[in-house]
């Protein structure tokens, strides 16, 4: 039974170096081969990912253990991030029979970088890269072209083997799979959604699910970079390239390969575009993009179908068996994948220190934003107090000066009414004096007695003449006017007032 070792510095989250090897070691397995992993971190979800395949005993996974023996011979050793364990580096003294592969996964990570190019040229049967662009940085480190070997991405069989009709129809459903999506994507699914169109994210701050056919099948298209992209070409499913270093869009006839030597990365162009114009790219190129996808399904399929490209590998005639390695060589391997591990926990406390710092500053801004919002929320309602008080305080003054003015208004009635009494006490007086002397009664008396008691005119003869009856009524005539009765009863009330 043929036998694998694979080293790789941490297997946790579904990230680029983990699905290297979780497919690598689904391959393996299927196809009856045992399986060593060996790394620096192991947790999930990438350890139940590999624990429920169906190994039957076959796998065995090793954590951080300087002990754990790898005495076994080996077919096939890949090592990842420089890392193996050393107990088998121990053995590269004195030569082991089984040849080994060291595959780099970035063209600008440090720790990526053959740094020890000497050291791998010596040991290794080939220097492996995940595009031409890292192939070329290998050959900048000194790595010969003879050694290298490109490994761009191959897609596991299950994507090329998946059913899948052509479709035809407007974008309706896009998939974005990122770790580190930009403004301008999330901001842009925002804007397709409104336009009614279905957008599925997969990444570690979204939903973090492993992309297999059955999720893809279920949309339309994929915004994505790295490794989906050889899955949906795979499937016959358009692929729009953009991500945190932006991208050049729908791949073409004329964007695959030089995008591809890129690995997809949106490194190539660099093109950063606004939130706007990705929608309505990813809406206006969809047909096109579809129609180059569909077209050239078949022959994207086999060029990245992982049993092919293993074959090929296990195939290689320069996969020989690593000769003894000197003292020193060893000694700078397992120095350098210790460094490797402590840099990766070092960047991991990092990153837990960074992503407990924004928690922590999420909250206090969520308090601030609490704290502000109850201030502004008491502001309003002493401003609408305020509000309130002042026109309180203009309806009291407007109520106290409507009762100034009754005030004053029934006081000058008052004085009218009082000087009315007045000038009625006096008619009453003149008319009471008259008839009780009716024979100094003149012609202007009598007017103005006839004025008063409303009989017009009078005689001096109806004065003279008249009995004390008729002289008596008229007294009471004079006593029933409007004008004294009206002075009269305020007079009356004027002076109830004043005894009260």
């Amino acid at each position: 039974m043929p036998h694998a070792l694979i080293g790789t510095n941490h297997l946790r989250s579904y990230a680029g170096s983990e699905m290297v090897v979780l497919e690598l070691v689904e391959h393996l397995i299927g196809r009856g081969w045992r399986v060593d992993v060996y790394t620096n971190e192991l947790g999930s979800p990438m350890v139940d990912e590999l624990t429920s395949l169906p190994h039957e005993g076959r796998l065995r996974l090793v954590e951080a253990s300087p002990s754990e023996r790898f005495d076994d011979d080996y077919d096939l050793v890949w090592m990842q991030h420089g890392v193996l364990p050393p107990a088998f580096l121990e053995r590269l003294e004195e030569g082991v029979d089984a040849p080994i592969v060291w595959h780099h996964l970035s063209r600008f990570q440090d720790v990526e970088m053959p740094i020890l190019a000497d050291v791998e040229s010596r040991v290794t049967a080939l220097s492996a890269g995940m595009c031409g662009r890292v192939l070329e940085v290998l050959g900048e480190f000194g790595v010969a072209d003879d050694r290298m070997l490109l490994v761009d991405n191959p897609a596991p069989d299950a994507f090329a083997d998946h059913p899948r009709e052509p479709r035809t129809g407007p974008l309706e459903r896009v998939l974005v799979v990122s770790n580190h999506p930009p403004d301008e994507v999330r901001d842009a699914v925002a804007l397709l959604e409104a336009r009614g169109i279905v957008v599925g994210r997969l990444g570690v701050h979204d939903e973090p699910k492993r992309v297999t056919p059955d999720v893809l099948e279920q949309y339309d298209a994929v915004v994505t970079i790295g490794k989906t992209v050889q899955y949906a070409l795979s499937m016959g499913i358009p692929a729009y390239v953009y991500d945190h270093f932006g991208g050049v869009g729908w791949l073409d006839d004329t964007t695959l390969e030089p995008e591809l030597h890129w690995a997809f990365s949106g490194q190539k162009t660099q093109r950063r575009i606004d939130a706007e114009t990705l929608a309505r790219e990813l809406v206006e190129g969809f047909p096109v993009a579809r129609a180059f996808a569909e077209r050239h399904r078949t022959r994207h399929a086999e060029r990245w179908r992982l049993s092919t490209r293993i074959d090929a590998l296990l195939a290689d005639e320069r996969l020989r068996p690593a000769p003894p390695a000197s003292k020193a060589d060893v000694r700078r391997l397992a120095s350098f994948g210790r460094l490797y591990g402590d840099l990766y926990r070092l960047m991991r406390s990092r990153d837990h220190a960074a992503r407990e710092a924004e928690r922590e500053l999420a909250l206090v801004r969520e308090s601030h934003a609490s704290a502000a919002e109850a201030r502004d929320r008491r502001e309003t309602e002493v401003l609408v107090i305020g509000q309130r008080l002042t026109a309180a305080r203009a309806d009291m003054h407007r109520a106290i000066e409507r009762a100034e003015a009754a005030e004053r208004a029934r006081e000058r009635a008052e004085r009218r009414l009082a000087r009315q009494q007045r000038l009625e006490e006096q008619r009453l007086a003149l008319v009471e004096l008259l008839l009780s002397r009716p024979w100094m009664v003149t012609g202007a008396a009598r007017h103005l007695v006839g004025w008063i008691t409303r009989r017009y005119p009078i005689r001096l003869q109806d004065v003279r003449a008249a009995d004390p009856a008729a002289l008596r009524r008229m007294h009471d005539e004079v006593l029933e006017s409007r004008f004294y009765r009206l002075g009269r009863v305020a007079g009356d009330d004027a002076d109830a007032g004043r005894r009260r």
